[in-house]
């Protein structure tokens, strides 16, 4: 979910505006002040990760870099209140407006902390509803699939009796496949074209299409079995 942290969005392009102007200011007070080394590097810093998140965002990548990044932005922003504490309390203008450039890059910084955090967290918390989602699936019981069988077999079936609706067996098929079963199964009263089999059994196949199959067992009875139960051999 990173659409609210990308290069359209207002909380990136608000942040990177506040990071320029603040960073233009504490360069032009540095010049007037012929400032320390000090805070020259903190001019070059926050050129250098300016440059690279705005390359990272508007390049597309910014969720893979994120983690990398973060803590970066936690160090600008620490150099920043040093810078601060230091300065804004002084009378001389160029030391007040070195200040102030500390204060906008600053409030950009937390902007750009807070949309690459929050939107870390509402990914990862996508990701695990996916992963639940795909694994609730996965690891569904046989007995699902003979639950959507009768929900869904009054849909798609042919003929109707005053038991419901029952899906309609081929006539004279050809059995292609044969498969194993690998769970016992007991055939439902609700629908008479079920079958029963036991486990390690062999049926002869019709077509593996679909989530129920006709099948043939080796005493000749003939019904559907569920697909989940077998395993082609």
């Amino acid at each position: 979910m990173y659409t609210s942290f990308s290069r359209r969005s207002p909380l990136f392009l608000v942040a990177l505006i506040l990071n320029l102007c603040g960073l233009v200011v504490i360069f032009a007070s540095s010049c007037a002040l012929r400032a320390s080394g000090f805070t020259w590097f903190v001019v070059g810093y926050l050129f250098c990760l300016i440059f690279g998140i705005s390359v990272a965002t508007f390049g597309g990548f910014i969720r893979k870099l994120r983690l990398a990044f973060l803590p970066l932005i936690a160090v600008a922003i620490m150099f920043l209140v040093i810078e601060i504490d230091d300065t804004i309390y002084s009378k001389v203008t160029s030391i007040v407006a070195l200040g102030s450039g500390c204060i906008l890059a600053a409030i950009g910084m937390f902007t750009w902390m807070f949309g690459l955090g929050f939107d870390g967290d509402q990914h990862i918390e996508d990701d695990q509803s996916a992963y639940s989602s795909d694994m609730i699936e996965s690891n569904a019981s046989p007995q699902l699939g003979e639950i959507d069988h009768h929900i869904m077999q009054g849909r798609n079936s042919t003929s109707t009796t005053g038991m419901g609706y029952y899906p309609s067996l081929i006539q004279n098929p050809k059995y292609t496949y044969k498969a194993r079963a690998i769970y016992s199964y007991e055939a439902s009263n609700v629908d008479p074209n079920e079958i029963s089999f036991v486990k390690d059994e062999t049926l002869d196949i019709v077509d593996t299409k679909g989530k129920w199959w006709q099948a043939r067992r080796s005493d000749g009875t003939v019904g559907i079995v569920p697909s989940n139960y077998l395993r082609i051999i």
